[in-house]
């Protein structure tokens, strides 16, 4: 994530009501260049 990106708004309300473990993962390119080309949000249900 860019510095100026964050997780907030419905995002993070969403984040917050549902429990589980959630971790911000960079998004690689392919091509070999070295800049990330987006971010996702990866959840494991905590039941």
């Amino acid at each position: 994530m860019h510095a100026t990106e964050f997780i907030g708004g419905r995002l993070a309300q969403d984040i917050l009501s549902a429990p589980g473990l959630y971790a911000a993962v960079v998004v690689s390119p392919t091509d070999g260049s070295e800049e990330p080309v987006g971010w996702a949000i990866a959840f494991r249900d905590g039941a």
